[in-house]
């Protein structure tokens, strides 16, 4: 026997127990019948435990394999030509084609994101405009909530699907110019409730028989927030803040829109109630800072009350201090730079602005300039004090920063203020009127007029009512009582309007 034929049977022997460990290893896990698997091998636990893929065999999708390991790794220049005839198809408007190649680009790229969202966004918002009729628009709006929640079930711990799918279904059924078709539709198509259902059937105490888009929407958030706070997902291409407020938002949009549409009473009610409770669930929560610390947007009032207390403590150690550094600064300012400020802001050359603007930086005081000029027994608390105030100021922008992002202030107080009997009450006489307005005007305007008369009321005990959405809703109002008054031959008295200042403030007089 020569040492060649030797050396083969060797490798053959060796290949045969490599095979031993290379199937326990790569071995796929198996659906038992009675709930669980059925154990597959190292990989398969890998695999199952960070949600990299398909780990059992019977949840494998055999075309989606088949298709990545025919490309031979090449997938995603696959993709890439998929995409160009995607684009074609759609402008030729061969939407069978259109369907047929994006079904295609999912199977070859099932784990990355991009594929799905992109392509659920083209057909909800693109491919759906295309058509005349809402219930067409409708159909191919579902289609890419559809594909948004199959890829879901590819991507377990990817929070953006749900994120994805439940601010779609807010925006595109609540907030386009078919809202109120597509709700209608929405709410009459169980079938399409029913597949888009499974994943968060659960979540919130299950589901029952809703039917609101809104809700469903939230139910996807909820489901997304979960994901990240309960099993370990993480978020990477949104900010936390941008991720966790739409919760609120959908509820309090939600609530807006029942009332819109003639909802009143306890399940109104309730809607605002539900809105507050997530608001404020919003403000315990902690998120990161660009500063490297975390915050809590409830923490606001007494951080800015601490940071009050510590500049007078600042300021106590040596009364007086603080002012003289100032004037030491002014002392110092170029006649140019005095002659800039005394000029008035809005009557200032660009040349005047410049100057001015130097000079005031160049007066300022900081805390740490207060605690260097201390008397030395006294220096030490200072720099404290100063540490102290520097941090809270931080934390205080920080939440100032997010309330005015996402007007957080704005939608608690309203959240409270729509829960009241006066806006109760003022909502459903606002319905009742513009209901009467063509058949009885005459009970129109007495509706009407006792609707704004409560309204002065909320506008009272709520002031910020009169800057926001609130006031331009109300303004709808106004021209649909103008217009009961046209139709009674009576002229709209301004002067004498409960609500002038809301007018005035939305629609000034030249």
């Amino acid at each position: 026997m020569n040492a060649g034929f030797q050396r083969k049977i060797v490798y053959l022997v060796l290949i045969a127990l490599l095979l031993v460990p290379l199937s326990m290893l790569g071995k796929p896990a198996a659906v038992a019948e009675v709930g669980g698997d059925s154990g597959g091998g190292k990989l398969a636990d890998l695999r199952e435990e960070y949600k990299l893929g398909q780990a059992q065999v019977g949840k494998i999708d055999p075309t989606s394999s088949a298709l990545r390991y025919v490309s031979l790794g090449l997938h995603g220049v696959a993709v890439c030509i998929m995409q160009q005839k995607a684009d074609e198809f759609q402008k030729q408007e061969d939407w069978i084609s259109l369907a047929a190649v994006l079904n295609q680009m999912t199977y070859l790229q099932p784990y990355y994101v991009k594929v799905w969202s992109h392509q659920a966004w083209n057909i909800s918002y693109n491919v759906a405009s295309q058509w005349d009729d809402y219930r067409e628009k409708y159909f191919w709006v579902v289609r890419g909530f559809k594909l948004l929640h199959t890829g879901m079930q590819y991507n377990e711990l990817e929070p953006m699907f749900p994120y994805d799918l439940g601010w779609h279904l807010g925006h595109k059924l609540g907030q386009s110019d078919e809202k109120n078709e597509y709700r209608k539709l929405f709410a009459a198509d169980k079938t399409s409730r029913a597949d888009l259902l499974p994943l968060v059937a659960d979540i919130d105490g299950g589901w029952g028989e809703e039917r609101d888009s809104w809700l469903y929407s939230k139910r996807y958030l909820r489901f997304a927030q979960q994901m990240v706070d309960r099993r370990g997902a993480i978020l990477r291409s949104i900010s936390p803040e941008n991720f966790h407020v739409h919760i609120p938002l959908t509820q309090a949009n939600y609530a807006q829109t029942i009332s819109d549409e003639g909802v009143t009473g306890d399940k109104a009610k309730g809607a605002w109630r539900q809105s507050e409770l997530d608001w404020r669930e919003l403000a315990a929560r902690e998120f990161p800072s660009e500063h490297g610390f975390f915050y809590r947007i409830d923490q606001g009032p007494k951080a800015a009350e601490d940071l009050k207390e510590t500049l007078a403590k600042l300021e106590n150690l040596e009364p007086g201090l603080r002012e003289k550094i100032t004037d030491e600064k002014r002392a110092a300012l170029s006649d140019e730079q005095r002659k800039a400020l005394a000029v008035p802001t809005d009557a200032r050359t660009v040349a005047e602005s410049r100057l001015a603007y130097q000079a005031e930086l160049a007066t300022v005081v900081t805390n740490y300039e207060v605690a260097e000029r201390m008397p030395a027994q006294k220096r030490e608390a200072a720099q404290k004090l100063a540490d102290e105030a520097f941090r809270l100021a931080r934390l205080v922008d920080a939440v100032d920063g997010s309330k005015n992002i996402y007007k957080f202030d704005y939608w608690l107080e309203r959240s409270e203020m729509e829960q009241t009997a006066d806006a109760l009450t003022a909502r459903e006489l606002f319905y009742q009127a513009l209901r009467d307005s063509n058949d009885n005007p005459w009970k129109a305007r007495k509706t009407f007029e006792e609707a704004f008369s409560r309204w002065r009321k909320i506008l009272d005990k709520y002031p910020a009512m009169i800057d926001d959405r609130t006031a331009y809703e109300v303004k709808d109002h106004i021209d649909s009582y103008r217009a009961v008054l046209k139709q009674l031959d009576e002229p709209f008295e301004r002067s004498k309007f409960v609500l002038r200042d809301l007018l005035d403030k939305i629609e000034p007089l030249e």
